[in-house]
Parts: C-alpha cells; structure tokens; sequence
C-alpha cells in the first residue's frame, strides 16, 4: 500500500476540528495481500531472512534521492558497521546486507516502503473510557496536585491469574494524539481483539499542559510514571505479566519511551520510539541526551527485562537536520555508551517518502506486526 494524505477530524465531541484533533487519513491507493513481515518486535524466534533480488541496487537508490536518507544509512554504516539492513513492504521482507539471522541482540536498519491496511477503524464511539487521577509528587504537586491517565483493560475475562496481560504505557506528543485510546472508544470490532492492558499518562490537566515529558530529567520518571506502575501493579496483581511491559511514544513522548528504556531496563521490556526526540518540548530541532540520562556512569541491572529497542523515523522529516544525523549519531552513542547496544536488539526504521507526522500515523494506523505485539500482546521471544 502507498500513501497519499488528507487532512480528518477524530474522536471529537463536536462539529469543530482543532489542531489535536487531527490526523493525516491514510489513504490505500494500492492494496496487496498481507504476508508474514520478516522482522518479529522482539526478535530471537526468526528464521534467517532470504536476501533480496537485486539487492545490491537497493541502498545506491535509497541514497541517491535524496540527502536524508543517505545520510542516516552513512551514520547506521559508521556506527553499526556490523548491522543488518532490510527491506520491509506487503511483499515480505528481504535481507539487503549484514546479518541475515535475527537474534536477541541483533542491529537491523529496516528500509520501509509501503504500509499495510489500516489495523482498526475511527466509526462513531461506541464506549467511552473514563480518566483517572494520580496525585502528583514533590515539586509536580507545586504545578497541579494531579495529573490525569486512562486506562484501557481488555473484554472481561481477558486477564487472568493463569493468562496474565502483558502491559503498554504510551507517552503523547505534543499533538495530545492517542491512536489505541481512540481505536478502543471508537471500533468495537477492534477492542474485541484487545489483550493487553493500555495505560495513557497525561502531562496535562482539562488540555492545559504542566510540563513536559523529560525537560526536568529523570522527575517525571521517578514521581509519576514509576509510582503509577507500582499503584497499578500491586492494585492487579496477577492480573499482569510484569516480564511484558512496554512503552512507547510518539514525537515528543518518543523521548519518555527511550528515557524509560535507558533508565529503568529492569522494569520495562521493549520501547517504541516513534519519531526520536529527547522528550523536552514541542520543538523537535533540539536533542539533548543529558534531558533522557542525566547521569551516563551507572552498571545495568540485573536481571535485564529489556529486550529490545525500536526507532521509526520519516525519510522526509523536514524538521531534523537529517543532512548531519545529529539526533541518530546521539541516540545509537547513548546506547553504546549506557552498554546496551550488546545486550539489547535495535531495530530502525526508515519510511519511504513520509515525513514526521504521516509516519507515526503510519506507524500506529498500518504496522500489522506492531499492533499484533501491543494490542493482541503477542510478544515474540525465545
């Protein structure tokens, strides 16, 4: 499938269409028969990837349009020379260099090209999910004495002492946009398949923003989304797989996710980062590793429950500076430098022809196999 945008209103309560509300429509243009996509989230069960018929065509192509994504296949060549690069599309995946048998420590840059269908639909609401409080937490509380979060479980009977949930907190962007909140309020079919327990943190009460994910380093990390973890936790226990915790985010929640997935590898599991910045605010010409690892000297936990650590970028991102990768060069030295990058997967992903905003849409609208992972919680690993 190839994309084309438009501009829609979702999720509103009324007639008018405001700057949060809106997503760009993916449109199918061309749809094909959904096959297996090669690259499972967690890898360590994949069989080894067939390489790709003239794949020696592939990366002169890639970089030879255009200096962006030329320019993150120099810095993935520089700094993980012994990476695996894939081509991803609704034909399957293919191996183009590198490595061709994915383990649980493997480096892939995956070359997306097309999408696949929409994995739920926006149809009227059907439910309507409820925000709960948490009381905020030293210097929070001087801001606003709570802060709001949904919850979203799976149809009753789901989670259970012998089946527990695996668990995803989703950090949002600067846009408000929660596309697995809106799929559970607003597609009944889609919630049917729900297995996993969907937690949304908000840095904001009624709409007004009272700080942003990382611009106070590691605070909101240690008094708010870790202490809401344990609330939830200890207040389900054994209703929850605390070896399958996720967390994800996009724009500017893509740097919480990697600041969870840096600082607390003992707690969470895999991380999507859904548009790479450091999480400090809306403006997305800025990174600064310092806002996502105050303190870089530290030993990793024992034992690691983080497996992996997934990156998606927009070949098109014409707000970074993708002629010098600064932001990517940072991220992958911060890896290196925390020692993660020998124990734990990456897995980037590069869009064709997207920029930043169509390719989280892209993302959390038509990755089949991410929303198998999150959503039908069907975590791969051996």
């Amino acid at each position: 499938m190839t994309l084309a945008s438009q501009t829609t209103c979702v999720g509103t309560t009324g007639d008018t269409c405001t700057e949060h509300d809106q997503f760009p429509a993916l449109v199918m243009l061309q749809v094909k028969a959904q096959v297996q996509r090669g690259f499972p989230f967690i890898p360590g069960d994949a069989s080894k990837l067939a390489s790709c018929s003239e794949a020696a065509a592939i990366l002169p192509t890639w970089q030879s349009r255009d200096p962006r994504p030329a320019a993150i296949i120099e810095a993935w060549h520089e700094k993980r020379p012994q990476g695996s690069v894939v081509v991803d599309s609704t034909d399957g995946s293919c191996l183009v260099e590198g490595p061709g048998a994915l383990d649980k420590t493997s480096q892939v840059l995956t070359l997306v090209t097309d999408t696949d269908p929409d994995v739920c639909e926006v149809r009227p609401a059907w439910q309507h999910i409820e925000a709960e409080e948490f009381p905020a937490q030293g210097s929070m509380a001087e801001l606003s004495p709570t802060r709001e979060y949904h919850i979203v479980w799976p149809p009753e009977g789901t989670c259970t002492p012998s089946t527990p949930c695996p668990v995803m907190f989703y950090f949002h962007g600067c846009g408000h946009e929660e596309h697995y909140l809106i799929y559970a309020e607003h597609d009944e079919h889609c919630f049917k398949d729900l297995k996993a327990v969907l937690v949304f943190p908000k840095s904001w009460n009624n709409e007004t923003f009272v700080e942003k994910w990382t611009l106070g380093g590691t605070k909101l990390l240690d008094t708010y989304i870790v202490p809401l973890w344990d609330k939830i936790r200890h207040k389900y226990a054994g209703l929850l797989d605390e070896e399958r915790v996720a967390v994800a985010g996009s724009s500017m929640g893509s740097g919480m996710a990697l600041q969870c997935a840096i600082q607390r590898p003992d707690i969470f599991s895999a991380a999507l980062v859904a548009g790479l910045t450091d999480g400090a605010g809306c403006d997305t010409m800025y990174f600064d590793n310092t806002n996502l690892f105050p303190s870089p000297a530290r030993t990793l936990p024992s034992p690691l429950r983080l497996k992996t650590v997934v990156v998606t970028l927009g070949e098109l991102e014409d707000k970074l500076p993708f002629h010098d990768p600064w932001r990517l060069n940072a991220t992958l030295d911060l890896l290196d430098t925390v020692g993660m990058s020998k124990q734990v997967a990456l897995h980037l992903r590069l869009y064709e022809g997207m920029d930043h905003l169509n390719m989280i849409n892209a993302v959390w609208r038509n990755w089949a196999g991410l929303h198998q992972f999150l959503w039908h919680g069907e975590w791969r690993s051996s």
